[in-house]
C-alpha cells in the first residue's frame, strides 16, 4: 500500500487529495482540499493569450501551501506528489512554462494533460465513485475551461468550452461589456439564458458528425462528479436531487432568471439536498453553469444525469498509473493512520 498526494490543477480550482492506495483501489482518503484560483477567467480577461502573472502568483501560493500540508501533516515525500494541469494550461501561451516552474521550485511532478488524458482520468474517477460494471457507464467531467465525456472503450467527446467560457460569452459577446474575473453575472435575463444556450449548442454541433450525438453514448448511464463549485453540484442543488433531467434544469433556469446573488442563494438553500451554512462559493456563475449542463444534455441527448460529490478528478489521478510509474508512493504500514 502506498501513500500518494494527487494534485488536480484545474482552470478555476486547485484540488488536493492525500490517500492510501492499494493496487487499483483507493483504500483511505486522509485529506481533501480545494482552493479557488481563477486561472481561466484571468486568461479570458487578458484576451485569451496568457494567464496574468498575479493570478499565477496566487496559484503558486496555493500549491506551496498544499505541498506543506502533504509534507508536514501527512509525511508525503515530494516524489510521491503528482498531478496534472488542465485546459487553461493547454490554451495559455505561458501555461506549460508555468507547470515547469512549479516542478523546478516545488518539486511536484505536474504534467500538462491532453484533453484525451483528462477524459480518461475522469472515467477512472467515475468508475471509482459509481462501482459496478464500467462498460455500462460514461463519465462526464467539466471545469472552467473544457468538458469531457468518456467510456470504457476509450471513446471520448471533447467539449470545446467550460463554465468560465460561458460566463465570458455572456458578458463580452451578448452584453458587450468588459469581462472581469470573479465578478457576478447576475441578474441574468431569460433572453440572455436562451442566447447562451444557443451559443453552447452551436459550439457542440461543430464537433458532431452529421449533427448526431456519439453512438457510443447511447444507452449508457452518464455519471458526473465534482465538488462544491462544480456545475453538476449546482444543478443537483436546484433540482433537489443528484439524479436530474433536462426538463428540470430548464424549469429551474426560468425560476432563477432576473434574480440577484442573494435571491439565488436563498433559492439554493431552499432546494438543495446538501444544506450548507456558508454561501454557495460561485453563486455569481450559477446560471451559466446550469445553462452549460443543460445545453450539453440536449445536444448529446442525455436523458438523465447522475452526480457524485468528490474533489475533482483526484480519485482518477490516484489510480492513473502513468503518473506513478514506476510505482510511486510512500510505502506505509497498513495500520498507520
Amino acid at each position: 500500500m502506498f501513500r500518494r498526494a494527487a494534485f488536480d490543477i484545474g482552470s478555476n480550482q486547485h484540488k488536493l487529495v492525500i490517500a492510501d492506495v492499494d493496487g487499483n483501489r483507493v483504500k483511505r482518503i486522509l485529506f481533501s482540499m480545494q482552493e479557488q484560483v481563477l486561472l481561466q477567467q484571468g486568461f479570458l480577461s487578458s484576451g485569451g493569450d496568457s494567464i496574468p502573472l498575479q493570478t499565477l502568483d496566487r496559484s503558486m501560493d496555493v500549491l506551496r501551501r498544499f505541498k506543506g500540508i502533504c509534507s508536514s501533516e501527512f509525511s508525503v515525500p515530494v516524489e510521491c506528489m503528482s498531478g496534472i494541469g488542465t485546459a487553461v494550461f493547454r490554451k495559455a501561451r505561458n501555461g506549460a512554462e508555468y507547470l515547469n516552474q512549479v516542478r523546478r521550485e516545488l518539486g511536484i511532478r505536474l504534467s500538462l494533460a491532453s484533453q484525451d488524458e483528462e477524459a480518461r482520468i475522469g472515467f477512472l474517477t467515475a468508475v471509482a465513485l459509481h462501482g459496478g460494471d464500467s462498460d455500462t457507464i460514461a463519465s462526464w467531467d467539466a471545469g472552467g475551461g473544457s468538458f469531457q465525456l468518456a467510456d470504457s472503450n476509450m471513446n471520448y467527446f471533447l467539449g470545446p468550452c467550460g463554465d468560465s467560457d460561458v460566463c465570458e460569452t455572456l458578458v463580452s459577446r451578448i452584453r458587450r461589456a468588459r469581462f472581469e474575473p470573479g465578478s457576478s453575472v447576475n441578474p441574468v435575463s431569460l433572453d440572455e439564458v436562451n442566447a447562451v444556450i444557443e451559443d453552447i449548442r452551436a459550439r457542440i454541433s461543430q464537433q458532431l458528425t452529421l449533427g448526431k450525438p456519439p453512438q457510443w453514448l447511447a444507452n449508457k448511464q452518464v455519471v458526473s462528479f465534482g465538488f462544491l463549485t462544480s456545475a453538476f453540484r449546482i444543478c443537483t442543488d436546484v433540482a433537489g436531487n443528484p439524479r436530474f433531467e433536462p426538463a428540470q434544469l430548464r424549469r429551474e433556469l426560468q425560476r432563477l432568471v432576473g434574480k440577484n446573488d442573494e435571491q439565488i442563494q436563498s433559492e439554493l438553500n431552499a432546494t438543495s439536498p446538501h444544506p450548507r451554512q456558508d454561501p454557495y462559493p460561485e453563486v455569481g456563475m450559477a446560471l451559466p453553469k446550469i445553462a452549460l449542463v443543460l445545453s450539453v444534455m440536449l445536444a448529446l441527448k442525455i436523458d438523465r444525469l447522475q452526480y457524485y460529490e468528490t474533489n475533482g478528478s483526484c480519485l482518477g489521478l490516484l489510480l492513473h498509473e502513468v503518473l506513478w510509474a514506476p510505482p510511486v508512493g510512500a510505502s506505509i504500514d497498513e495500520n498507520r493512520h
